[in-house]
């Protein structure tokens, strides 16, 4: 009689091996769900990069057409800005003077004569070099014209501007600046102070303003330029005029080292700016601009407001850095403060 084979498997050892099974399947279930499940954090990084390589005005990929589109017209709208500033500098030497410069350094004298800090830089290429003609290798093009002031028109020394000064690249709308000079609104209701060029605010800066109305309304002149007013005799810190002051006879639009009394009505007849935003203002604006003052809140009912497209970094453009022939240690200034 043949005897029953005893199996090698008792029940005990089974059960231990369905167990070593199902543990064995549980982690590598675990494992399988973290290794292929999205990743929100590694994912949100390429993304993060990406959207960084759309710098300045040049787009590296071009399957976002309106971002380009929208960065498009900001460089033509900054094109535009930068020409003016350049234009309006001319146009004042020019009125001061009966005839143009016979080149550009002329604007960028010691003062009292410094018309503006420094020239600015093209926008496309970030150059400030001027040529005699036309090579498309950024800069400007400065052909300066014969005029004849007393019998020329506005309209006509305008336009002889235009055609003498230009920026030196082909870009889409280079032919189509056009120019008015640049002008300063402040406006007494809303404590606000404005810098237009034509119909366009550039530039928009809450002020602080005189005590009791004493900011005298009415249309003026900017006829001085300083750097760190009195600076030979307060310390910059301590100093009411601040950084940067824009002389308009017994008053000024000047910085301040009171930051937290912009927006008041708090001056003896002073336009007080916050440092900062005094030397941006200074450097972009030549000497004899306009400044008109008023409380009539519809001078700027025409007005159209592009604050938000304009130049942000406006260092790279232009010079604010301190310069000590604009400078004026001959004397200690007393505007109303």
């Amino acid at each position: 009689m043949d005897k029953k084979v005893k199996s090698s498997f008792e029940k005990k050892d089974i059960i231990l091996l369905l167990s070593i099974f199902y543990i064995l399947g549980i982690i590598t279930a675990t494992v399988g769900f973290f290794l292929l499940w999205p990743n929100d954090t590694v994912q949100e990084e390429p993304k993060k990069m990406y959207s960084e390589l759309y710098v300045s005005d040049i787009s590296i990929h071009r399957d976002q057409p309106q971002l380009a589109q929208e960065q498009s017209v900001q460089t033509t709208d900054t094109l535009w800005e930068v020409t003016t500033v350049l234009r309006s500098a001319i146009y004042h030497y020019t009125k001061k003077n009966g005839f143009m410069p016979n080149d550009l350094t002329a604007l960028t004298q010691p003062f009292p004569h410094n018309i503006i800090s420094s020239i600015p830089k093209e926008p496309h290429t970030l150059s400030n070099q001027v040529s005699q003609h036309f090579t498309n290798k950024g800069g400007w093009v400065y052909e300066p014209k014969k005029i004849n002031n007393k019998q020329m028109k506005e309209n006509q020394l305008k336009q002889l501007i235009s055609e003498a000064l230009y920026p030196n690249v082909n870009v889409e709308g280079v032919n189509d600046i056009h120019f008015e000079p640049l002008r300063i609104l402040v406006l007494k209701n809303s404590n606000e102070l404005y810098l237009v060029a034509d119909k366009t605010i550039l530039r928009k800066y809450t002020v602080a303003l005189g005590h009791l109305g004493s900011t005298p309304e009415g249309i003026h002149t900017i006829n001085q330029k300083i750097m760190n007013p009195n600076s030979h005799v307060t310390p910059l810190e301590e100093s009411p005029y601040g950084k940067r002051a824009l002389g308009i006879s017994q008053i000024a639009i000047h910085g301040t080292n009171s930051p937290e009394k912009i927006g008041e009505n708090v001056s003896n007849g002073c336009i007080r700016m916050l440092n900062e935003e005094i030397k941006e203002l200074y450097s972009i604006v030549p000497l004899f601009t306009e400044v008109e003052i008023s409380s009539d809140m519809d001078v700027q009912a025409d007005l159209s407001d592009k604050t938000d497209i304009y130049l942000q970094n406006t260092e790279m453009i232009y010079n604010q850095a301190d310069q000590t022939w604009e400078t004026d240690n001959s004397k200690v200034y007393h505007w109303s403060g």
